[in-house]
């Protein structure tokens, strides 16, 4: 059935907190002036629409429903700018499903079931997304140009997951990676050289972590302007732990640091 009829000229539609199970094309495809969908806090977990026949629609929150399914639902959807679709149970993204997504540059992925980079990765073909939120899912491990998909990224949550290790060359293909927050994960020690190919940050968060050491590569050149490793479990430095890098601010405060003597600190300012 046709919810909406010809007549009707909606630009902004907001469903949330019903009792909605499932989106049809009959239902919405008459809304072809739409530019934001706001269909948060329902029971949604069947799709049969593909959201590219809203030429004009700019911002969709589907967060807080029933484990949408992602598959061919964005696919070509060139308009979008901002997606919400976090607190869904999403455990599985199928490849290419945000393909053809040109003007995605907001995605919020936080609060689901993932566990894989890689598939995360192959999710996405010719992107722009600057903003990926993958807060509160179940990642524990990332590769090697594990994100390769996105040369655009410019900030990058994977607080809150189960993460233990990251490989050497992690963001190489992400050149342009500003801020990145690792707070809340399972590393026992951190790599600098995950950085490798990355010349300059904004902000690297590894905050409440178990580390206990600092790794680092000659290979890394790298300017960061915070570098907060603070509340982990770092009792000392290797005297070279911070070569190569350069750092405007380090917060170490909360460790177990009883001694600094011959280590090389980068930093302007540190907090100890």
């Amino acid at each position: 059935m046709n919810l909406f009829q010809d007549s009707l000229d909606i630009t902004e539609l907001f469903l949330g907190h019903n009792h909605l199970s499932a989106l049809s094309y009959w239902s919405l495809h008459k809304l072809t002036n739409l530019h934001i969908l706001d269909l948060t806090y329902n029971y949604v977990h069947e799709v049969h629409i593909t959201f590219s026949v809203f030429p004009n629609l700019q911002k969709v929150t589907l967060g807080n429903n029933n484990g949408v399914e992602i598959g061919p639902t964005f696919q070509n959807s060139s308009s979008i700018i901002k997606m919400c679709l976090k607190c869904n149970d999403i455990s599985k993204l199928k490849p290419y499903s945000f393909c053809g997504t040109k003007s995605l540059g907001y995605l919020d992925l936080s609060q689901n079931k993932l566990l894989s980079v890689t598939e995360i990765n192959g999710a996405f073909c010719d992107s722009s997304l600057i903003w990926l939120d993958l807060t509160f899912n179940m990642i524990d491990f990332f590769p090697h140009h594990g994100l390769s998909n996105l040369p655009s990224l410019q900030l990058l949550s994977l607080s809150h997951n189960r993460l233990s290790h990251i490989e050497s060359y992690a963001f190489t293909s992400n050149t342009g990676l500003g801020i990145l927050f690792l707070d809340f994960n399972n590393f026992d020690s951190f790599d600098l050289s995950i950085f490798i190919g990355v010349t300059r940050m904004s902000a690297v968060y590894v905050r409440y972590n178990p580390i206990f050491e600092i790794r680092q590569s000659e290979e890394t050149s790298l300017h960061i302007h915070i570098l907060a490793i603070s509340q982990n479990q770092i009792r000392a430095f290797h005297e070279n732990a911070f070569s190569n890098i350069t750092v405007a601010m380090l917060l170490l405060f909360e460790n177990n640091i009883s001694n600094i003597d011959r280590v090389i600190f980068p930093a302007n300012i540190i907090d100890l």
